[in-house]
């Protein structure tokens, strides 16, 4: 089980593994800025993205960083494993309240 939390002082995300029978952690990744979004899994691989724009590639058995990649904008979405593909959607602005609406983007990497 992989889960993903925000040391937001710190500006950090932190990625963990969990054993899902006993809860014990197995091993974990931190990565600069946070994180909104949950965490994709495929074929021995976890991608977790954080608002620096930045997406991780982490081997599943040991949260070794095996790629990472910088998009032109904040990630606040979850990447998506589908047909062979990852999905990253990146782009986010606060414009919720006001402001110009957001730009961004779609990046699909092959698997």
């Amino acid at each position: 089980m992989f889960v993903a939390s925000n040391r937001y002082q710190q500006g950090l995300t932190r990625t963990v593994a969990l054993n899902a029978e006993t809860g014990a952690v197995r091993w974990e990744h931190s990565a600069p800025m946070i994180t909104y979004g949950g965490i994709a899994h495929a074929n021995g691989v976890a991608y977790v993205a954080t608002t620096s724009g930045t997406i991780f590639a982490l081997d599943a058995a040991s949260g070794r960083e095996l790629w990472s990649d910088s998009l032109p904008d904040s990630i606040a979405g979850s990447p998506t494993v589908a047909g062979g593909m990852l999905f990253v959607p990146w782009g986010y602005q606060w414009t919720l309240r006001h402001g110009n609406a957001a730009v961004g983007g779609l990046v699909v990497y092959g698997l």
